[in-house]
């Protein structure tokens, strides 16, 4: 009996990692939307990593908390800019059920953004619900 209990919580402890990891795989695929649609200015993938009512926020230059609805940030990655040498990378990820917290960073020469994305798993689906970023000046 020991070892038929012993038995079904080493293989209850085996599909919850296995489930972490795939979720933690699904997240990424997500997240790399964002940064290759950032880097590509390919709004279409954005739109891919987006939920409709997604929130972006950030501090301005004189401190300030702004809001950006997604067309306005969709208009300004339209832009092609000279800022397509950049080096992005997810730099955690923080997964509770059906929510999960990522961060992010972008890095320029002069410059970084740091993003921190909060994603929630609706229909199957993960989806960025609110992001936050932050520029880094380089001196």
């Amino acid at each position: 009996m020991r070892y038929f209990i012993t038995l079904l919580l080493a293989i209850n402890l085996f599909a919850q990692d296995e489930n972490v990891e795939v979720q933690e795989e699904e997240i990424k695929e997500v997240v790399n939307k964002l940064l290759s649609g950032v880097t590509n200015y390919d709004v279409n993938l954005l739109k891919q990593a987006f939920h409709p009512d997604a929130k972006l926020f950030y501090v301005d230059m004189q401190n300030n908390l702004k809001q950006l609805t997604q067309s306005e940030w969709y208009s300004r990655i339209k832009r092609p800019s000279s800022l397509s040498n950049r080096k992005n990378e997810i730099v955690t990820i923080d997964i509770t059920g059906k929510a999960a917290m990522v961060k992010t960073r972008s890095v320029f020469s002069k410059f970084e953004f740091v993003h921190y994305l909060s994603l929630m798993k609706t229909y199957g689906q993960w989806l960025i619900v609110n992001k936050i970023f932050y520029r880094i000046h380089k001196e």
